[in-house]
């Protein structure tokens, strides 16, 4: 019997071994961002970071904006190496913050640069756009499109910023070499609507302001300034480009499409390759130093078609964004059967080591009498039907990344058999009650997807039957309820306006849809400590459900849009 003991020793230690590794989880990294600004541009970098960053499940993100300071952003920087973040990313609103990098780079802290450069070479990657390259393009897109002398007045950002520094550079060295092209005049300002307004405005005052029909601004937001200020004076703003740089959509890029500016440059955001690039970095993957992202000129003739790419990007990423959720959602249900699956073999593998001792101890002693060979042979039987068993759950495991219906149904089925078991609490029943209703409903949508050629046919049909919805939504709003303590939510079902056995005809299944789409959505955006409130009226002829929450809810003016795709 020693060597019994001795699997059943291995077999436990096996078992801890597999639960441990079930709860184990990723390193977290944590990386810090540095904007030097806060505007449209950078506020849509940092939504692609933050969605390109629940992506890796492991990643902490940590972003600070420095308002054009030099001097907070160098203290922003310098407290993200004292918190020992893992890497950081910068985009340097001035050359001269060069030393809080440098400290950063010497802890081992890898740092990217991106948008803008140093003086200093030490960073571990840049990533942005060519700001040298878009001053020479449109350089040389004005010298295409004009018809004899243009006269430019160029209106550069901070003298300090390297994207001012390059975008000057490109443009100034590509006009040279066109005859057609005159820069009559330089000014800086600080890359804001209101900095272009004032230097164009007090140019313009002065009395000493040369003669332009076209004004290059080092952004839209500036070139957008430059123009009220040219209106104000009453110049002839129809008479006079306008350009910019960065071609947002609800920017530039607009302004172009409906004729306020001449050109704009698209100056890409692309946050999903800056973390592609510093996940890269932290996995010791390879990599490039230096990766220069693509930009492209928008004018009259591309800002509509650009337009409509952007939206249909946008309405993608929202879709990508809820089936993220969905897939995490699954996955978190799966990680958990796969759990409880592993405890069923090993106690399965536990089972044959008993009967193997028992089986070693029929050979020992040959005193059992018929009766312990019966029970034998009953053991050996069950034996070989849980071996089955073990064989046929390996079976579906083995196929669960293929079919999605499959595991689905081995969370409900093993649901059903503990549910049996007449030793389970009052709460213990109520929890698996409610996972074997909402497996029963993952198990309906996986069916709606599989018959959705009958949707686009137009040949799903109701599936009518009579039921208390008066129960039901008793029973659904349970569901939500231990998700809502733990959130500090109240949910309080008011059905007092529905007479007691009072049904009605409907499909139950699309009724169950229904309600949990608004109480999801419901408990979304219901901040802590909030209340979410159902009610239920039915009279002879309608039956009306509706749902308030405490926190953000729709806007009236969206109300008519909430079924558009």
């Amino acid at each position: 019997m020693s060597a019994t003991k001795s699997y059943l020793n291995l077999l436990l230690l096996l078992l801890a071994a597999l639960l441990v590794s079930c709860g184990g989880a990723k390193k977290t990294y944590v990386i810090g961002v540095s904007q030097c600004s806060e505007d449209t541009w950078r506020a849509k970098l940092n939504d692609e970071l933050r969605l390109a960053a629940t992506y890796y499940n492991n990643v902490d993100l940590r972003i600070s904006a420095a308002y054009d300071d030099a001097q907070l952003q160098t203290q922003q920087i310098d407290r993200f190496v004292a918190d020992n973040v893992d890497l950081l990313i910068v985009s340097p609103g001035q050359v001269n913050i060069s030393p809080a990098i440098d400290r950063a780079f010497d802890k081992h802290i890898p740092v990217i640069i991106f948008d803008r450069r140093t003086r200093s070479a030490k960073y571990t990657a840049y990533i942005g756009a060519d700001n040298h390259e878009i001053g020479t393009s449109m350089a040389n897109y004005l010298a295409s499109s004009s018809y004899g002398t243009t006269h430019v007045l160029e209106l550069c950002g901070l003298a300090s910023s390297s994207p001012a520094i390059e975008r000057r550079e490109g443009f100034d060295a590509a006009a040279r070499l066109h005859p057609e092209l005159s820069v009559v005049g330089v000014v800086s300002s600080d890359w804001t609507e209101q900095g272009g307004y004032r230097v164009v405005d007090s140019l313009l005052s002065s009395g000493h302001c040369p003669a332009f029909d076209c004004i290059f601004a080092h952004n839209d937001r500036m070139a957008m300034g430059a123009r009220m200020a040219a209106a104000k004076h009453g110049l002839d703003v129809g008479k006079i480009k306008f350009c910019g740089v960065d071609a947002m959509p609800d920017g530039g890029m607009k302004q172009v499409s409906d004729g306020t500016l001449y050109a704009s440059f698209i100056y890409p955001t692309r946050g999903d390759e800056v973390m592609r690039l510093a996940m890269s970095i932290l996995t010791g993957k390879k990599y490039e130093r230096d990766n220069q992202l693509s930009s492209a000129l928008v004018n009259r003739d591309n800002a509509k078609v650009l337009l409509m790419q952007n939206d249909e990007t946008a309405r993608q990423a929202d879709k990508l964004t809820t089936l993220r959720g969905r897939i995490d959602q699954t996955a978190h249900e799966y990680q958990r059967q796969r759990t409880y699956l592993l405890i069923f073999i090993v106690l399965s593998l536990l089972l044959v080591v008993a009967c193997a001792g028992i089986i070693r101890a029929y050979h020992q002693k040959a005193k059992y009498n018929e009766q312990l060979q019966q029970l034998m042979q009953q053991q050996k039987e069950m034996t070989e039907k849980m071996e089955q068993m073990t064989h046929t759950r390996l079976q579906f495991f083995t196929n669960i990344s293929h079919e999605l219906r499959t595991p689905l149904t081995l969370i409900a089925g093993p649901t059903e058999q503990l549910l049996e078991d007449t030793s389970l609490s009052m709460q213990q029943r109520k929890m698996l009650e409610m996972v074997l209703r909402n497996s029963k409903i993952l198990i309906g949508l996986v069916g709606q997807i599989l018959n959705f050629r009958k949707v686009q046919n137009n040949k799903e049909k109701l599936s009518l039957n009579r039921f208390s919805l008066r129960d039901d939504i008793a029973v659904w709003a349970d569901d939500f309820r231990p998700t809502a303590e733990r959130r500090k939510v109240t949910v309080s079902v008011d059905v007092a306006g529905v007479p007691a056995g009072a049904q009605i005809i409907a499909d139950r299944e699309k009724m169950a849809h229904v309600f949990f789409n608004l109480m999801s959505n419901a408990m979304k955006y219901t901040p802590a400590g909030g209340a979410v409130t159902i009610t239920l009226v039915q009279t002879d002829t309608a039956c009306t459900l509706s749902m308030h929450n405490t926190g953000s809810t729709i806007n009236t003016a969206d109300l008519p849009n909430i079924f558009d795709r």
